[in-house]
This record gives C-alpha cells, structure tokens and sequence, in this order.
C-alpha cells in the first residue's frame, strides 16, 4: 500500500464514487501486474481504477512542459459466450458489465502552457505509420485508446507487362468506338453492359479488416453497440482472434486467404464477341486492364499483431517516445 499512500487519495476516490451513492470500502489493493488500484465494498462490489500513470508521477514529471507515460502492456483477445448456458448456475440472470474500451490506452501529462491539441503516432518495427491519432491539449493527465488497426496504405505500383500495355492503349482507343456502334446496331444489350464492366471496374477494392468495433446479432437492440471482441451473449457476433504473423510488414494481421471477392466463370458468348472486335482478351475473373501500374487495393485497414510497437507524444515542436507492447 506504499505506492497508494503516496498519491491522492481524495482524487481516487472521487474516480470511484462519482454518481454512485456512498457505499463503505472493505479494503484497497493494488494489483501488481495491472497497476490498477482494486476498492471491495462491503456490499460485495468491485470497483477498478488505472492508476499505472500515477505511479509514474514525481517531481521531475510535475515540472516538465510534457510527459509520455510509459504504456501498459495492452492485450488483444476474444472470449466466445457459453452456448446453452441458461440453468448452469446463473440464477435469475446473466451477469452482465459494461467492458473497457477495446485497444491500448496512452497517457501523457502536460504542463500549464501547453497547446490546445497534440498527436500521437504509433510506429512498428518497420518505421510505418500505423495510426496517427488526434490527442488533447491544455494542461492536466490525457489519455487517447488507439483500437489496434492499422491505416490503409497503398500497395507498391506494379508494372505492366508489354501486351499488358499493349492491351490498355487498344482498349482505350478501340474500346469506346466498337461500343457505340454496337449500341446503335441494337446488339445485346446486357452483353454491352457486361462489357463495359469489365473495361472499366470500380477503383479499388475490398481491402481486409481485422475486428470490427460494434455490431451484435439479432435481439441486441437496447442494449447499444456491442463490440464482436466481447459479445455478451450467444446471439451477438464474435470474431476471433486474427491469425498472427506476416512476413511482409511486421505488425501487421496477414488478408484472409483467396484475396478479394468470388471468382467468375467464363463469360458469355456474345460478350467475348465484343472483345474479340475490340481485339484485346476478356479480362481473367472479372477484372479490369492495368493503366499504368495503379496502386492496389491490399495492405492496410487491418488489426495488428502482438510485438512491440513505438509510441511517439508530439506537442509543439517537441516530441516524447515510450515503448508499447501489445500481447495477444
């Protein structure tokens, strides 16, 4: 109880009881993995509270312009809700709490002159930006949660070969001239539609995601957005845990397996009549000629890995590093 005699204790409690009616503490403990500061009331209620940030705090960190807390070790996980669990000791009710906010909580302080806003990056091992998060200003302990995911990045542009450029100058030139007399000779007319949707293809497309951040299945209205990480019951959706490991980019969950969307047959009889008078092949499983090496739609958007990652506090023209681990 060291470490709690030496912070404010008033501030603690004011954490605890905020809105609640007052209720007699049994006893104070101060878990030393999770360096969160546990109240048992004698009600039998527990109540916790983050204190790693206070524990951090001295004479040195109270009259810097700024501090970087060193984070908590963060956990990404999922637990799936016991199926048929009605009558399994859980009496008139399931218990049921509101869950912390899913991610890695950041800490910093500053002092009394400090900016209206700051950042926070998160960096992997590779240098890339993962996130780069709007933080608050003005003086006092801030915290920001950063979700895990990782910001779309733009895959490397990839070059076409010869017949590949061969094909987009003909398609360009040829392809709209053969349409429209197509179309005024009345041809089909879902073979043309079908035509130019292989030509022209929607930009992009699908990337992958890691955990979504809300949802729940069916009967979960009511009770608000239900991240699929922590589902309370049987009937809201659960994602599992994302596979680990990726040798292209450390600290990122590797794209589901297939890639993008269903592959398609082959196409129609007057459809490949139409590229055969535009005189270029039917696009392979639907998609579209290169245009000059685009950028695709891959990496990016999903949840990282379990590793270390680089935590950077931006204020000013000032910046703050810690060290953040994140476990499965």
């Amino acid at each position: 109880m060291a470490v709690y005699a030496s912070i404010d204790k008033g501030a603690i409690w004011s954490r605890f009881m905020s809105g609640m009616p007052t209720v007699p503490v049994y006893d104070l403990k101060i878990h030393p993995r999770d360096r969160e500061l546990i109240a048992a009331t004698h009600g039998r209620s527990l109540w916790t509270v983050d204190i790693a940030p206070l524990q951090q705090l001295d004479a040195k960190v109270l009259a810097a312009e700024a501090h970087l807390f060193e984070p908590r070790t963060a956990y990404r996980w999922g637990e799936a809700p016991n199926l048929m669990a009605s009558g399994n000791g859980n009496a008139q009710a399931f218990f049921a709490t509101p869950s912390p906010q899913y991610g890695a909580d950041i800490s910093y302080r500053l002092g009394a002159n400090a900016p209206s806003s700051a950042r926070v990056i998160i960096t992997n091992v590779a240098g890339d930006t993962l996130a780069n998060l709007a933080a608050p200003g003005g003086a006092g302990v801030k915290t920001v949660s950063w979700n895990y995911r990782a910001m779309p990045r733009p895959a490397a542009p990839v070059p076409l070969s010869p017949s590949e450029r061969r094909d987009s100058v003909i398609k360009a030139v040829r392809g709209p001239v053969v349409l429209d007399s197509l179309v005024s000779a009345k041809y089909d007319s879902a073979a043309i539609a079908r035509a130019k949707q292989l030509l022209n293809p929607p930009a992009g497309g699908a990337g992958f995601a890691g955990r979504g951040g809300g949802g729940g299945g069916g009967g979960a209205a009511g009770r608000g957005a239900v991240g699929c990480e922590r589902p309370l019951t049987q009937w809201d959706a659960f994602c599992a845990r994302p596979g680990e490991g990726n040798a292209a980019l450390p600290g990122l969950a590797a794209p589901p397996a297939g890639g993008g969307g269903p592959q398609r047959g082959p196409e129609p009889e007057n459809v490949r009549k139409i590229f055969d008078l535009i005189g270029i092949r039917v696009p392979a499983g639907g998609g579209g000629f290169g245009g000059g090496g685009g950028f695709g739609a891959g990496a990016g958007g999903g949840e990282v890995d379990a590793g270390s990652y680089l935590v950077t506090l931006k204020v000013g023209d000032k910046t703050y590093k810690q060290v953040l681990k994140v476990e499965p």
